[in-house]
Formats: C-alpha cells, sequence, structure tokens
C-alpha cells in the first residue's frame, strides 16, 4: 500500500517534514476509495463529509449560473487535493464535485482530519499552507483567463496546462471553464491546429 501513496507523501513533503509516525498514522486511519464515472461526490447545499486526494482519475468543481447551466469552477487530477467549500467551517456547499473518470481517491472525513491536526501539531502547519496554494492557484488562474480576452489565447492556455484533460473532459465543460461558446472553442481549437501544422 505504501507505494500507492508515494504521490501522496510527495505532496505532503511539499509542507512539511512527514515522520515515519505520521505515515503510519495516515497509513492506519485513511481511506482509499473508488468512484465511478458521473458520480456527484459533493452536492450543492450540502455539508461535505470528506476532503480527497485523488491517485488516479479526474474531477471537476463547479456550479450552475442564474439560467442553470453547469459552469465548471475547477478541475482535478491525480496529485491533486480536493478540499470542498464549506469542509472545514461545517457550512453547506456553495459548489458541487463530480468524478470525471474512474478515479481513485485517498478520503478522510472532517473527524479524522480534525484527529490528525490534535495527534500531528505540525500538520496544522500543512494544513495552512495547502489551503492558502489551493486557492491562490485557482485565483491566480481565474485572473489570468480573465485578462485573456482572446479565445484562442485561453485554449492554447488550456491545452498546455491541461493536455491529459482533453480527451477526459467534454469540450461544453471546457469551454465553460473558458469563459467561451462550445462553437467558439470548437473554432479556436481549429485556428490553433492550422496554425501548429
Amino acid at each position: 500500500m505504501e507505494t500507492d501513496l508515494t504521490l501522496l507523501f510527495d505532496y505532503l513533503s511539499r509542507f512539511i517534514t512527514v515522520n515515519n509516525e505520521l505515515k503510519t498514522y495516515i497509513l492506519n486511519t485513511i481511506d482509499i476509495r473508488r468512484y465511478g464515472t458521473s458520480r456527484t461526490i459533493v452536492c450543492l447545499d450540502e455539508v461535505p463529509g470528506h476532503c480527497w486526494f485523488l491517485l488516479q482519475g479526474t474531477a471537476m468543481e463547479y456550479t450552475y449560473d442564474d439560467f442553470d447551466n453547469l459552469v465548471p469552477m475547477r478541475f482535478f487530477r491525480a496529485g491533486d487535493t480536493v478540499m470542498p467549500s464549506g469542509f472545514m467551517r461545517r457550512e453547506p456547499a456553495h459548489t458541487a464535485i463530480r468524478i470525471l473518470e474512474e478515479t481513485t481517491a485517498l478520503t478522510s472525513t472532517y473527524e479524522q482530519l480534525m484527529e490528525m491536526l490534535n495527534e500531528f501539531p505540525e500538520t496544522n502547519q500543512l494544513m495552512v499552507l495547502a489551503t492558502e496554494a489551493y486557492y491562490a492557484e485557482n485565483s491566480k488562474e481565474k485572473e489570468y483567463l480573465q485578462r485573456k480576452a482572446d479565445a484562442e489565447e485561453r485554449v492554447f492556455y488550456f491545452e498546455n496546462k491541461y493536455p491529459d484533460l482533453l480527451q477526459k473532459i467534454p469540450a461544453k465543460y471546457i469551454a465553460s471553464f473558458l469563459q467561451i461558446t462550445p462553437s467558439t472553442y470548437s473554432r479556436a481549437r481549429r485556428k490553433l491546429r492550422k496554425g501548429n501544422n
């Protein structure tokens, strides 16, 4: 099982020193779950019961606009932490999370996470730094995409940052994430392909 968790321990090591005692604790308390495609793991307006670390697969955080159109907020892939809105505050989530392909994830309940924070005080620093990084990256990406008025630049950005997601995510979700229409997305992709030949 330890080899399965190398991705997790590498991630944690970016923020704190992961000693053997903490590794053993995690191995004994964390659950590994497999989720099927299109499964919603966090529903809007429900208090999230878990957070996740993806070992493989893809997930999407989303909400709905005023016209009930699904609006992707963020995509997750192997090596990403999924910390739903409202999880730490024990409040209803203002976004939902859906699995986009077969996914294997480590999962922790709020209670398990609080117990780890109490048992291993150094993980408090982990929570602060990881949460800051989580939201800073998402905010930075949104700001970057808002500055890019040109659809081709947005598509080029997405294809370079997420090449592994192009075949996994429906084009309509990518277009919505990039704040362009599906037809504009298709045109921009065709134009980029022509430019690369």
